[in-house]
């Protein structure tokens, strides 16, 4: 009986050493130490001389539970028990373990604080809901829909009041995240679960005059809220990004800012004198980030109010979304330059394919076309 850990890159199987710091001789990948996924194996035998070789998959667990499910499988083995007899590999996983492993994948990507503690505290409060020591195989849609109503009801812990269904959403995204890495084996229940807010198609963008109504509206509400819309009008930047910028990412000599994107990609951006202007304007309150909260940290919920108010006033719908200026800045640019490569530039997509959702074409624009081929144009017939 041996134990076994997968190469997380091209998915073979080595037998562990007492120190860790494998490498894969196949594609010189290194085995990381910790978050490693573990199998049995066993050789038996024939009454005709030929061995066979049974393994039994245990999914990503600590390395003293691999230990002592080997221990037991080798003692029971001995005693004419089979490998699938005696473990349920990933099957013996519990939400606490899966939310657990996914949680140190996030840290040890250092992924940002605020997503690595937004998901830690969806994942907590999901565990308190079905149970923390609940098998993984007992969650079921049905018990994920259960826990959205009762996100909905108001009574989850920590909630101050009727959370929305955007918040509802993220919850279940993060506990498919969690699911998909730490429980690859087990179908994921998240996934027949339909999100209140399915991904969008259709891409909002602001007219001319509403862009100038906003602005001039955040203006009117929060010097912070104002200063924040030019950054996303005029970069396109993520909120994350914007809400979380520090004073050592902008570069104002060059007219640079530098930031980490997903997947921890540093993406450059060039900015203009009037946006350099704002940033420069904004007083220095002692942290490295340009806008926090009353606790001194980047801001969090801070700026929903003030956005609200604004859109109010600039009469702007509801439904638009602080996610949507980044559309409307990658709309703006592609409808000036009319280059896509450019737009794909600014955002930072990896995929042109990505872009290629800003590159409608604008109702204006239809109207004026239209008019260029109208065959009666300059014609006096009576009509």
């Amino acid at each position: 009986m041996s134990i076994q850990v997968e190469c997380p890159r091209c998915h073979n199987w080595y037998g562990i050493k007492k120190g860790g710091g494998e490498v894969c001789t196949k594609c010189d990948e290194k085995i990381p130490k910790f978050d490693r996924v573990y199998r049995l194996r066993q050789r038996v035998r024939q009454p005709d001389g030929t061995v066979v070789q049974h393994s039994k998959r245990l999914g990503r667990i600590y390395k003293k539970e691999a230990e002592r499910l080997a221990f037991e499988a080798k003692a029971a083995v001995r005693h004419g028990s089979t490998l699938d007899a005696i473990i349920d590999g990933p099957h013996k996983q519990t939400w606490k373990g899966l939310a657990d492993t996914y949680l140190r994948k996030l840290d040890a990507e250092n992924r940002n604080s605020m997503y690595q503690q937004d998901s830690r505290r969806y994942l907590r409060r999901m565990g308190e809901f079905w149970g923390q020591d609940t098998p993984a195989t007992k969650i079921t849609r049905e018990s994920i829909y259960e826990f959205r109503n009762f996100l909905l009801s108001g009574k989850a812990s920590g909630a101050k009041c009727v959370p929305s269904k955007a918040y509802c959403d993220r919850h279940l995204a993060a506990g498919k995240a969690a699911w998909e890495y730490a429980a690859p084996d087990i179908p994921n229940p998240f996934k027949r679960v339909k999100l209140f807010n399915q991904p969008n198609s259709v891409t909002r963008f602001l007219a001319s005059e509403q862009r100038v109504r906003l602005v001039q509206a955040a203006k009117s509400v929060s010097e912070d809220l104002f200063a924040i819309l030019v950054v996303a009008l005029s970069t396109g930047l993520r909120k994350n990004n914007i809400l979380q910028l520090r004073r050592d990412q902008v570069d104002f000599e060059r007219g640079l800012i530098t930031v980490i994107q997903k997947g921890n990609k540093r993406h450059e951006i060039s900015i203009g004198p009037s946006l350099l202007n704002v940033l420069r304007s904004i007083p220095d309150n002692g942290t490295p980030w340009f806008w926090v909260g009353k606790g001194g940290t980047p801001y969090h919920i801070d700026w929903r109010k003030p956005w609200k108010k604004a859109k109010l006033l600039a009469g702007i719908p509801d439904e638009f979304r602080f996610h949507d200026l980044r559309h409307d800045a990658g709309t703006s640019i592609l409808r000036e330059t009319g280059n896509i490569k450019m737009a794909k530039e600014l955002l930072g997509h990896s995929d042109i394919r990505t872009t290629e959702r800003y590159a409608h074409v604008q109702g204006e624009q239809v109207r004026a076309a239209v008019e260029a081929i109208d065959p009666l144009k300059g014609l006096d017939i009576g009509l």
